[in-house]
């Protein structure tokens, strides 16, 4: 593989008490667009506020609005869709569809996806059950260039951060962002990392993903391993080349 993770690797598993990141987000300009991917309960976007807050020191408790354009995208639902200015029901994937097979997994939705999950995974038990499949619905996809080019026309706001938790989805979801995908400056993204135990049945593996934002022009900078995860996964943020740190 051309990089090696482990020299990138955070002193915390928990990428939010890493410097970097905050250094990270410090970087982006105002207007920015976040888009938080796989959303399902906005905590991932509400850990992004309050560090920008912080970063910033904007007054919070006289209602000072944040300049960034915060944007949830889920299947679900989500029960703090407050914590959003935008807020796209659907999966984001790399073509429009109306109804796509969604694999639903009951005792936990983090687990939810347009992949099968695995034999593996549905063998590991969460709250003293098996991940089995419950269901599959029907749900719509979405590319992400379709998305941004509406956010960017109501907003003049710029892409800016990515974050992908999309259950092995994460390269067409990629391929979905198209040109636009190079005006981002940051990705983040979870992944397996094993692929003997992969997650979910033709999801995204670790080295295509690496070489594929490396060839739209993106390197890893921070990555996390997982110690509780079921199966092998991490977390890692890449950013664009052309961004100095």
């Amino acid at each position: 593989m051309k990089y090696d993770l482990e020299k990138i690797r955070s002193k915390d598993e928990d990428l939010w008490k890493d410097p970097l990141k905050t250094k990270i987000f410090s970087l982006l300009p105002a207007n920015s667009i976040i888009i938080d991917a796989g959303s399902r309960d906005g905590d991932w976007i509400h850990a992004a506020d309050v560090l920008l807050y912080n970063i910033f020191n904007w007054d919070k408790e006289n209602h000072i609005k944040s300049p960034f354009i915060y944007v949830g995208i889920d299947p679900i639902l989500c029960p703090n869709i407050k914590r959003y200015d935008f807020f796209i029901q659907g999966a984001i994937s790399n073509k429009n569809k109306k109804q796509v097979p969604f694999f639903i997994v009951e005792n936990e939705p983090g687990c939810n996806s347009l992949k099968s999950p695995s034999n593996s995974l549905q063998e590991s038990i969460y709250r003293g059950k098996k991940r089995e499949i419950s269901g599959i619905e029907k749900i719509k996809t979405l590319r992400l260039d379709k998305i941004i080019s509406r956010l960017i026309n109501d907003t003049k706001g710029t892409p800016g951060y990515l974050k992908l938790d999309v259950q092995g989805s994460e390269l067409e979801c990629i391929e979905g962002a198209g040109d636009f995908l190079q005006q981002f400056m940051f990705i983040e993204t979870e992944i397996g990392l094993d692929k003997q135990n992969n997650f979910y049945k033709k999801g995204s593996e670790l080295e295509e993903l690496i070489q594929l934002l490396d060839d739209k022009n993106f390197e890893p900078i921070l990555f996390s391993r997982y110690s509780t995860s079921p199966l092998p996964e991490g977390e890692i943020i890449f950013k664009n080349k052309k961004i100095n740190i």
